[in-house]
């Protein structure tokens, strides 16, 4: 009870002392007292490396970046339940003059105590000097995140391993500052130890902390074939890559770990097409509900087109329905069924130009950063939340509820499976189902480190057997062959999804006085959707020499991976079949010949009575 009554009494000794300087916003209010100070007034006297913190010591410098001149612990207590006004906080240099914005994006990166493995926490932005040289951030913990850290705290000798900071000033990431710094605190601050000591003998000791800087390369792999789930759902293997340098992996062994974290979310339907006319009117009505519109546009898009007729109706089966215009006719057999995924899209938002030519979309790849690209421009033009404050939630079907944090090792492994149903010409003629090739892919490493022996077959052949997008192999070439000599670089591969991609077939409504119809225009479209990983973070990875292993931190800025939307696997083309041309050449020699043959009938016919008149005219005479 006395010692309780001690440390209540400290505790409200220190709320009372908030000091007031003038110039600066504050944060809100929290109760503790450092929440509201100064970024100058707390560094004012503070001893940095052997030197008193002096201004004039931390000048503007174009050429300069962020750094971490200083990490406090503060009101660490010896007793557990005196605990309340423990916080950590992170000073920064920012020599560039940076104007860092309070965002959800920033965050510290950091190893407390025994833990293994490095992990992310935000930092709430408390205040900086007005000339953005310096800047103070507090970190922000969850109660969960604050019990797990002050059990893995040593008492007498409490480690904070600060390996990077992100921190956000524009665009769509924060980027990361690589800190390397490891601060070891022991003793107690004034009142705060065993018996409440009124002197002080807290102590702080700084080391320099080894941090790998990593910058990753995004990929992916999809088979040629669906992966059997229905005949329009592939396997999408996630990677990224990177080089790691030898003067690393010759100390502590090459990786055998990589600790990572990402947000999955799955895009909205997105819409391929070639037809210009189409493109151009659903444009004028990209994030409006379809409800505002269906009656003013006649075209329809139906995805995973099939049709069944029953007596006088057509039903037409769909995985995918953009405006259905058949609740316009009054008269017409054109009826709409549910089957397959059976999405019916409220509002369009992701909508992409293939092109005039016929096939145009079947051959279409919309490009990462045409997705991307088409997410920040949603920014401005939709309302609404922002994921990770960035990119508008409407445009995502689905978003995950927490970030995934993942520790690969080498040992895991990846199985894609590709299947591909061939049908000859008479098959595709009658309907019939064709005979299925499978392949499976099995044993894919997850960490797999690339050598010379890689690249000794065809490009194409390369990229397959590495599991690298075609379009992603002449990069992956060029950075393997920059840095093979320094470095040994490596595949991550960490995820497989599920990419959905169905061939659409554009409908328009016609009417006219007498009747109205719905009359097929094209199949020169798909529908896509596909996960995306935002903010993919390296974390930290594992070096394995002998029976050592050796988690080393990463710093490297976080990306927002959205691999390309590519056609589907099986496609109708809008050209008639060869055996169709080849049917209605030969009916059109046919009929020329039939013409032919009549025609020279005729004619001697023609010249026989000729010849005949021409006698009986003679004998008249």
């Amino acid at each position: 009870m006395i010692i309780t009554a001690i440390i209540a009494a400290i505790i409200f000794f220190f709320s009372l002392y908030v000091p007031k300087v003038s110039g600066v916003t504050y944060a809100a209010e929290t109760g503790n007292t450092l929440d509201h100070t100064a970024v100058l007034s707390d560094l004012d006297g503070v001893i940095l490396g052997d030197k008193e913190f002096n201004v004039l010591d931390y000048p503007a410098n174009a050429d300069g970046s962020p750094e971490l001149i200083n990490f406090v612990e503060y009101c660490y207590c010896y007793y557990a339940n005196g605990m309340d006004y423990y916080a950590l906080y992170a000073y920064v240099y920012n020599p560039t003059q940076l104007d860092f914005k309070s965002d959800a994006r920033n965050q510290i990166q950091m190893r407390i105590g025994a833990e293994t493995n490095f992990s992310k926490y935000s930092v709430a932005l408390l205040n900086s000097s007005p000339d953005k040289l310096f800047y103070k951030f507090k970190v922000v913990v969850t109660v969960a995140e604050r019990e797990r850290i002050l059990s893995v705290l040593d008492k007498d000798s409490r480690v904070y391993e600060i390996s990077s900071l992100e921190l956000y000033e524009s665009g769509a990431n924060a980027v990361d500052y690589p800190t390397e710094k490891k601060y070891t605190y022991s003793g107690y601050a004034a009142n705060f130890g065993a018996l409440g000591d009124t002197e002080s003998t807290l102590s702080c000791d700084v080391e320099l902390l080894n941090t790998l800087q990593l910058k990753v390369h995004p990929t992916f792999y999809r088979p040629d074939g669906t992966n059997g789930k229905n005949d329009y759902t592939q396997d999408s293997l996630h990677s990224v890559y990177f080089a790691v340098p030898k003067s690393v992996t010759d100390v502590y062994g090459g990786i055998t770990a990589v600790h990572a974290t990402w947000l999955d979310a799955v895009i909205a339907p997105a819409l391929i097409t070639g037809n210009e006319d189409a493109f151009n009117t659903f444009s004028n009505y990209l994030g409006q509900p379809v409800s505002d519109y269906t009656n003013n546009v006649n075209y329809m898009y139906v995805g995973g087109d099939t049709t069944q007729t029953e007596y006088d109706k057509t039903y037409h089966y769909y995985g995918y329905l953009l405006n259905d215009v058949s609740t316009s006719a009054t008269s017409h057999n054109f009826q709409l069924e549910h089957k397959h995924v059976g999405n019916i899209i409220d509002a369009l938002y992701l909508l992409f130009y293939s092109g005039n030519a016929v096939d145009s979309a079947d051959n279409y790849t919309v490009k990462s950063e045409q997705l991307i690209n088409s997410f920040i421009d949603g920014a401005d033009k939709y309302s609404g939340t922002l994921i990770n404050g960035k990119y508008p939630e409407v445009m995502f079907e689905s978003v995950a509820d927490e970030f995934t944090e993942v520790n690969i090792t080498a040992d895991d492994k990846y199985t894609l499976t590709s299947e591909i149903i061939s049908r000859n010409w008479w098959e595709k003629l009658w309907g019939l189902d064709g005979t299925v090739n499978s392949t499976t892919f099995d044993g894919i490493q997850a960490i797999y480190p690339v050598s010379d022996a890689d690249f000794s077959s065809s490009d194409i052949e390369n990229a397959n057997n590495l599991y690298v997008n075609t379009a992603d192999y002449a990069a992956f070439k060029a950075f393997y062959d920059e840095n093979k000599a320094d470095s040994t670089v490596y595949l991550f591969r960490y995820q497989v999804t599920d990419y959905i991609a169905q061939e659409a077939t554009l409908y328009e409504y016609e009417v006219n006085l007498l009747s109205e119809s719905i009359n097929k225009i094209d199949s020169n479209a798909y529908f896509a959707q596909e996960t995306v990983n935002l903010d993919f973070d390296v974390i930290d990875v594992t070096c394995t020499t002998g029976a050592t292993n050796t988690v080393i931190p990463v710093a490297n800025s976080p990306v927002d991976i959205f691999p390309e939307l590519t056609p589907p696997v099986y496609t109708n083309s809008d050209l008639l079949p060869f055996w169709v041309y080849a049917i209605i050449i030969g009916v059109c020699v046919i009929s020329a010949g039939v013409v032919t043959v009549k025609v020279t009938n005729k004619h001697r016919q023609n010249e026989q009575q000729r010849q005949i008149a021409a006698l009986n005219s003679r004998r008249n005479k």
